[in-house]
């Protein structure tokens, strides 16, 4: 997706050609210095935005009255298009800003705004660069959404019931693709591997150093973990994957290891998403939030407490979350006592996002939280207490039991996120 800054403008207006060639300069280097610009000079005539895509991203500046046609005819080419209201006093120079407003701009922009959104559910109308670029995030990680394409790896576990077996479902709503396959493709690529792979030291790095404290597993399990995780990357390398859920209980007997360590490292180091359990909707609550959050993603189960917060638990934390490398040590996977799964200390005193897409396919929770101090419980080995932004909400809207946390307050990029993908937010 390309962005390009399309400065309109009308010689009406702007008959100084130099001073107008001055004040594009000021405005480019301000606040558009992201993104290709583009002179729209002529009323009506978009050609100087010919070489660009359907898909790219155009942000509208009218500089002027008089440049509505132009606008308009723009959304007969691109359907992502932001009115930007430059003319504010505090984004450019006074001496431009009353410029600007002089020579009507500011009319143009809810003219232009008014017509355009009638149809339109990506146009919006932006005030300052904050919301500008929030609103780019927020288109990136639409594209990554509808195009992504994730890999399921076995079958959703028989216990995750808030899931529809039928990943059409997922698909016709969302546009994205989950290719599914069976858990014998993992186990074959699994033992074609061995610790001479050359990304096995790479990984091995991450998670066991000089001073890392193990607990149950030994060096033939951490080796083990490590092999599983080298075979669920070079899958979604063949299936050019955004993402992937495994159905990993499954898999346990089949390998005497489990796929915490591989989740842990694929969701902390990697630019891929993973879910544990054959949780679809938890892997692509991932996809949704990966090109919004500022820190990696972790999924995670709710104990709930009487004092209306929340102790998260699981069994893959990232290392690196609120990315800052967090104090953790080595043991096995709490439930089948086998494999590797890090115990992570993970950051109190952070606001914190949670967040489910989920209800068939249909809608979105999402609230903020607080990572406070908390009792561990005889759970999951990575334990983190929330108290959430309302506890009643949490209640009222759960989606499933996984929740996604990041430690990134995105709770309004997530909910215009959702509108564009036409999604209950509840």
């Amino acid at each position: 997706m390309s962005i390009i800054s399309a400065i309109f403008v009308s010689t009406r207006y702007w008959s100084n050609r130099e001073e107008l060639d001055l004040s594009i300069l000021e405005a480019t280097k301000t606040y558009l210095n992201f993104s290709d610009a583009v002179v729209v000079l002529e009323d009506g005539d978009i050609s100087s935005l010919s070489k660009y895509q359907v898909n790219d991203f155009i942000i509208a500046i009218p500089f002027s009255g008089a440049v509505q046609a132009s606008i308009l005819e723009c959304s007969k080419k691109f359907k992502k298009i932001v009115i930007f209201a430059s003319y504010i006093k505090g984004i450019l120079s006074d001496k431009l800003s009353d410029l600007l407003i002089q020579y009507n701009a500011a009319p143009t922009v809810m003219d232009s705004y008014a017509v355009l959104k009638r149809d339109n559910k990506f146009v919006k109308l932006l005030l300052n660069e904050k919301q500008l670029k929030q609103y780019i995030k927020v288109l990136e990680a639409y594209d990554y959404t509808t195009t992504a394409n994730l890999l399921l790896i076995g079958d959703i576990e028989p216990w995750v019931v808030s899931c529809d077996r039928d990943l059409s479902v997922y698909e016709n709503k969302l546009g994205l693709k989950i290719n599914h396959i069976s858990k014998q493709v993992l186990i074959d690529k699994y033992n074609s591997l061995s610790k001479d792979d050359k990304d096995f030291n790479k990984v091995k790095a991450v998670f066991v150093k000089n001073n890392t404290i193990i607990v149950e597993p030994t060096n033939k399990d951490i080796d083990k973990a490590i092999l599983l995780t080298l075979a669920i990357l070079a899958l979604i390398k063949e299936y050019n994957a955004t993402g992937l859920a495994i159905a990993c209980f499954d898999l346990i007997k089949d390998l005497d290891t489990t796929s915490c360590l591989a989740l842990s490292y694929i969701n902390g180091n990697t630019d891929y998403v993973a879910a544990c359990e054959g949780d679809v909707e938890s892997m692509i609550s991932m996809v949704m939030l990966k090109k919004l959050a500022s820190s990696p993603l972790w999924m995670a189960n709710p104990n709930l407490q009487s004092n209306e917060i929340i102790n998260f638990a699981h069994c893959t934390s990232p290392l690196n979350m609120n990315n800052e490398g967090c104090n953790y040590i080595l043991r096995n996977h709490h439930e089948s006592s086998r494999g590797v799964s890090p115990q992570v200390e993970l950051p109190i005193n952070k606001e914190l996002t949670m967040f489910r897409y989920g209800n068939l396919g249909q809608s979105i929770s999402v609230q903020s939280a607080t990572s406070i101090e908390g009792k561990r419980e005889v759970t999951c080995r990575t334990q983190l207490t929330l108290k959430p932004n309302s506890f009643e909400y949490y209640i009222n809207t759960t989606l499933g039991t996984h929740m996604i946390i990041t430690y990134s307050n995105i709770t309004g990029e997530i909910k215009q996120l959702a509108k564009l993908l036409e999604l209950e937010i509840l």
